[in-house]
């Protein structure tokens, strides 16, 4: 019960204790967790549908991004495979 208390507390930005005088019953907690938890997913899930809805939108941005971890992570990449030999140092 009382993680239930708390996942409602996080959802709800209540107090586990305040909210435990609320509920009479295990059945009705459940009931009002599951609720505020689907409330927390709403934006999450309606946010999800957009991007599926525009793949190549996802793809632009995956590709922006590994071509910007690509040029930060090249040079100590470089460095490292000068250190074992592998390229000629700089």
């Amino acid at each position: 019960m009382a993680n239930l208390l708390d996942v409602l507390a996080s959802c709800t930005d209540g107090k586990p204790e305040v909210l435990a005088g609320e509920f009479t019953s295990y059945g009705a907690l459940k009931g009002a967790t599951a609720e505020a938890v689907l409330e927390v997913l709403r934006p999450l899930q309606a946010r999800h549908a957009e991007l599926c809805a525009d793949p190549s939108y996802v793809d632009g941005v995956l590709r922006a991004g590994a071509e910007r971890a690509r040029g930060l992570a090249r040079p100590r990449v470089d460095e490292a495979y000068a250190a074992v030999g592998l390229l000629p140092p700089a």
